[in-house]
């Protein structure tokens, strides 16, 4: 029977509140040094011993947590990742929730068959809430390559079923590389086929830009918490003693910040050279300051309006505009207020210097009958 219309709405339920749910098929996307196995290490210590994962909470009681973390980015040794998590908190006690597999420990020489079946084996005896896989291009080899989509698609949902079948009903984290260059969607960001990216459902990508040495993250989710909603890109702070990350400021608040620093530093350096060197055209001031001529013309004027430069000649050939810094000059002096004298009117009694406010008024003795003057 059919009969698709009557299906109730199933409640969403979350491992990591608004961010990841509990059924997820999510990754952590990013280029080689962009911050994402330290946000891998981050959840799975985070789900471990219970508290928060960038500021959300873990939705699982604390001390229950159980992460299958199959480690194949050959670069992280395995000693290093164990030493990262210890860092982040994992005691002796807590490292029997983690079970951490390498390429050792899988079938050798064997194809996705045999390393899905291999995976399920191990879901199934230790039962976690998290399967982490770090890196899926590795655990899901193809002959035809990662820029094939039929065979991506039939790979990621082949390791899917394998779980789903038996039994899992956890979340499943994979990482994946990033792209060279990438475009304002996050989600042509993932290197390979696009049946990769639409075989999930949430997309943490991690970023790290390296001029301004920041790392940021930003979230592509299918499922959205209406309070939440998705994660804009954030930029990411990690403390070194203990290897926790946290969420700073909106990147894009810092970059507008950043812009105002860096107009602010500029004008004052305009400023400063056309006080000590005046007469000089923009093109001069642009080549000794190194600026684009461009960047310094709203800057030349917004200092003009503002009176603290003035400038002379029409812009043209012989008579180029040049700017100086002598700011008396350029500020119209301010005119003395004068005010009229204020003309005396006396009371209309002849013989009474009593000031009134119009002709032909009596001051207000007269009025009375009681003047002494």
């Amino acid at each position: 029977m059919n009969d698709w219309f009557e299906l109730p709405e199933e409640s969403v339920e979350w491992l990591v509140d608004g961010l990841i749910t509990t059924d997820d098929c999510a990754a952590a996307n990013g280029k080689p040094k962009s911050g994402k196995s330290t946000g891998i290490r981050n959840l799975i210590a985070a789900v471990v011993l219970g508290g928060k994962f960038l500021g959300r909470d873990i939705c699982v009681p604390p001390g229950t947590g159980r992460v299958l973390y199959v480690h194949l980015d050959r670069k992280d040794r395995r000693h290093r990742v164990a030493k990262e998590l210890r860092q982040l908190g994992i005691t002796r006690e807590a490292s029997f929730r983690v079970r951490l597999l390498t390429e050792k420990d899988m079938p050798k020489d064997a194809g996705i068959d045999a390393r899905c079946q291999w995976l399920a084996e191990e879901v199934k005896s230790f039962e976690p809430n998290l399967v982490v896989i770090d890196l899926l291009l590795h655990f899901v080899r193809t002959k035809k390559g990662v820029n094939d989509y039929d065979t991506m698609i039939d790979a990621v949902a082949q390791l899917q079923d394998s779980l789903s079948e038996c039994g899992y009903k956890g979340a499943l984290l994979v990482s994946l590389h990033a792209r060279k260059a990438s475009g304002e969607d996050v989600g042509d960001s993932v290197l390979g086929s696009t049946g990769i990216r639409g075989s999930l459902s949430t997309l943490l990508h991690f970023h790290h830009y390296r001029r301004e040495k920041i790392y940021t993250v930003q979230s592509d989710q299918t499922v959205r918490d209406d309070a939440y909603g998705e994660l804009d890109e954030t930029i990411v702070n990690r403390d070194s003693a203990t290897g926790v990350i946290s969420l700073g400021a909106k990147y894009e608040d810092v970059k507008v910040q950043d812009k105002k620093d860096e107009w602010t530093v500029r004008r004052s350096k305009v400023l400063s050279f056309v006080k000590t060197t005046p007469g000089k055209t923009a093109d001069d001031i642009a080549a000794t300051l190194n600026m684009s001529k461009k960047t310094v013309l709203p800057i030349l004027e917004e200092l003009e309006k503002s009176f603290d430069i003035r400038s002379s000649g029409a812009g043209i050939k012989g008579d180029p505009r040049l700017y100086f810094g002598d700011v008396l000059l350029s500020k119209p002096p301010t005119p003395p207020v004068i005010e009229p004298p204020t003309e005396y009117i006396c009371c209309s009694n002849g013989e009474c210097t009593s000031q009134v406010t119009a002709k032909g008024e009596f001051c207000y003795r007269h009025k009375e009958g009681v003047c002494v003057n």
